[in-house]
């Protein structure tokens, strides 16, 4: 598999500005910290031994919050 890289900043639109004829602007660009990426959870449930079909699974965060 690929080493796949994370932008770690975002973009935002910046304010509105106009330029008329030949004229220059200084527009000041924030870069955000980016969002983490969204995570996968691949597996089997079992019974210890067996799969067990249609299993439903939830996750909790640390303090018991469901995501």
């Amino acid at each position: 598999m690929a080493d796949i890289k994370q932008d770690l900043f975002g973009l935002e639109y910046s304010a509105d500005f106009t330029l008329q004829g030949i004229q220059e602007a200084e527009v000041n660009l924030n870069l955000i910290p980016a969002p983490p990426p969204p995570a996968t959870v691949t597996g089997t449930v079992t019974d210890g031994v067996n799969p067990i079909a249609d299993a439903t699974v939830k996750l909790f965060d640390s303090t018991g919050t469901p995501f």
